[in-house]
């Protein structure tokens, strides 16, 4: 028997574990695994490698990251948490793997997918107030237009969501962020605009337009090197032959 877990001082074997874990159907640990080891087999496909001193960094990173500068501290975390040394050295050099993989993405490539998808990184700033009532939309909608009274003040009285507290301020969103007919009166509108009602299930929003960001390359630029990123491991991970092999014969009655 290999000991996954012990709760509430019952050991549960890994086999178990992993078997009750697929039949309910969760893949993330799967899934973790799978885009592990197809990470590892590109890289020795492609000729990517990691050498100790790119291992040593990695690792110095990783401590740093989890607040465990000191060697000796560290060393009592990993014995802590039953992690060898040769399973530590395996997870920084995936991680050096990954990140050699990230940066084989070039700006070129950055820059391709910018100039192909550029509008969907346009960014706007956006509030809402939302109510149950088309009336009580219609009246918001009109006092805001003649100037009546303030959108924080009127969503801090009348929306019925959470970002009320905020007086409506529902943050920076791109266009993928928001639903078709929304993003089309957004993104073709101006600073200041008043949308709506639009009605959504049993309720109607309004929204006001803060501040228009169009996309810039420079801004922008880091955050597609991580999608182009994620796709690929993405991709690696669909096109690996995955066998299930795990023997279901001996699960533990739930």
């Amino acid at each position: 028997m290999t000991e996954f877990v012990s709760v509430n001082g019952q050991a549960v074997d890994i086999e178990d574990a992993l078997a009750w874990l697929a039949i309910a159907g969760k893949t993330e640990l799967k899934d973790g695994v799978v885009s592990i080891a197809a990470v590892v087999q590109h890289c020795n496909k492609s000729g990517i490698t990691a050498d100790a001193a790119e291992i040593q960094s990695f690792l110095d990173e990783f401590r740093y990251s989890i607040e465990m500068e000191n060697a000796e501290e560290f060393g009592s975390w990993l014995t802590d948490n039953g992690f060898s040394t040769e399973a530590l050295q395996a997870f920084c050099e995936v991680g050096v793997l990954r990140n050699k993989i990230r940066s084989s993405i070039t700006d070129d490539k950055v820059a391709a997918h910018f100039s192909e998808n550029k509008s969907s990184y346009d960014v706007a700033e956006l509030y809402m107030i939302t109510v149950e009532s088309e009336d009580l939309a219609n009246e918001i909608h009109t006092q805001l237009e003649d100037e009546e009274s303030s959108f924080l003040d009127l969503a801090v009285s009348h929306s019925v969501e959470d970002t009320s507290r905020q007086g409506g301020y529902l943050g920076e969103l791109r266009r993928s962020d928001v639903d078709g007919e929304i993003e089309a009166s957004v993104f073709s509108g101006s600073e200041g605009d008043i949308l709506g009602p639009f009605k959504d299930e049993d309720c109607f929003t309004i929204y006001k337009v803060g501040r228009l960001s169009p996309a810039e390359l420079e801004v922008v630029g880091e955050a597609i090197r991580d999608e182009l990123f994620e796709g690929l491991l993405e991709d690696l991970s669909s096109k690996a032959e995955v066998k299930e092999t795990l023997r279901l014969s001996n699960v533990a009655a739930a």
